[in-house]
């Protein structure tokens, strides 16, 4: 069946089902690694992760320069982006909150971000 495509559009719609499609395959949520977890403040939001957002993490990647990563940083869980130039750290989406890995030895990455989901009616 061929895709219902209009020259405007940016998404491609299929008539029927989408067979063969798996979301636990897509996020690589049932994989040991994974964990999911409830974002609770909008300290990503200017990396478009909102308060409610369920974040996926997977322990098993280990994170690169840019990765959404979480950590435990004085007890609390934290999402943050990982930086390693010029020095490593952990930083929020609007650059506005900077912990130094080198003054934080306690400080350690758990995940790595590798998907979202968002509700987007309540009470559903």
């Amino acid at each position: 069946m061929l895709p219902i495509v209009s020259e405007e559009s940016e998404i491609h719609l299929h008539e029927g089902s989408l067979k063969g499609q798996d979301l636990n395959r897509f996020l690589n949520i049932d994989m040991p690694g994974t964990f999911l977890f409830d974002m609770k403040s909008d300290a990503m939001s200017d990396a478009a992760i909102y308060k409610g957002d369920v974040v996926v993490c997977r322990r098993d990647i280990i994170p690169s320069p840019h990765d959404i990563v979480v950590a435990v940083h004085q007890g609390r869980f934290v999402m943050r982006i990982w930086r390693n130039d010029p020095v490593p750290s952990l930083v929020t989406a609007a650059g506005d909150e900077i912990i130094d890995l080198r003054f934080n030895p306690a400080c350690h990455i758990i995940g790595v971000v590798v998907g979202i989901m968002r509700r987007l009616r309540q009470g559903m």
